[in-house]
């Protein structure tokens, strides 16, 4: 069971997942995460990728597939977060991996433009923690100490930005998937947990594997 988790910039999807593979006997796929492992490593293809950032230019499609052929088995159960996110990328995807289903986590632009431009930021001893208010944030600092700031890409012109992207090259999946029968669409702009409840019930109406008790608790510890 393969399921694509889609959605906005700040629709939740890294909190969902999160949640979902907790609770579910999937792998969770960000690419994210392998590519930061790479650069770390200087693999070839890690040196090939940072030259790519550094030169300011967008990583290939098919690097980013071939990515995730190198660390994901066909024999995991996965969910993948991040990816895809053009209509390339989803056929690439499928020619590696039978997507069983795909939910969608809708947010209206205004309700997503107001979280991120919400959040702060606060580092302290060469890490970063997020908040989703400069109230909190600056509670943390108070308490704790830190450096307070707002990340570029959090502010709003940025966001409206990220979400024009979304619109033009990510948004086609919904119609992609959905003649398919794949795709599964959830309110992504209720409370966290709302979402959640919404989701896990879609998940144990389509008969997707929970973890065991013994699972969960050592996944959580």
């Amino acid at each position: 069971m393969n399921i694509i988790l889609l959605g906005p910039p700040g629709s939740g999807k890294g909190t969902q997942a999160q949640n979902i593979v907790t609770q579910y006997a999937l792998k969770h796929i960000s690419p994210g995460d392998f590519i930061r492992e790479e650069i770390h490593k200087q693999s070839d293809i890690g040196k090939q990728i940072q030259e790519t950032v550094n030169s300011g230019h967008m990583i290939g499609e098919d690097i980013l597939i071939s990515l995730v052929q190198k660390h994901v088995s066909k024999k995991d159960y996965l969910l993948f977060d991040g990816i895809p996110r053009t209509l390339h990328q989803a056929k690439l995807l499928e020619e590696h991996y039978h997507i069983d289903i795909v939910i969608d986590l809708q947010v209206h632009d205004a309700d997503v433009i107001k979280r991120i431009s919400s959040r702060w930021a606060v580092e302290k001893d060469g890490k970063q923690l997020t908040f989703t208010d400069k109230t909190s944030a600056e509670g943390y600092v108070a308490e704790f100490g830190g450096d307070l700031f707002q990340r570029a890409d959090d502010k709003p012109q940025v966001v409206q930005e990220r979400l024009r992207v979304y619109h033009k090259e990510t948004e086609p999946l919904i119609e992609f998937y959905g003649k398919q029968h794949k795709l599964y669409i959830v309110n992504g702009g209720k409370s966290i947990d709302n979402v959640w409840r919404d989701i896990d019930k879609l998940l144990v109406k389509l008969h997707v594997k929970k973890q065991s008790a013994k699972k969960i608790n050592h996944t959580l510890s």
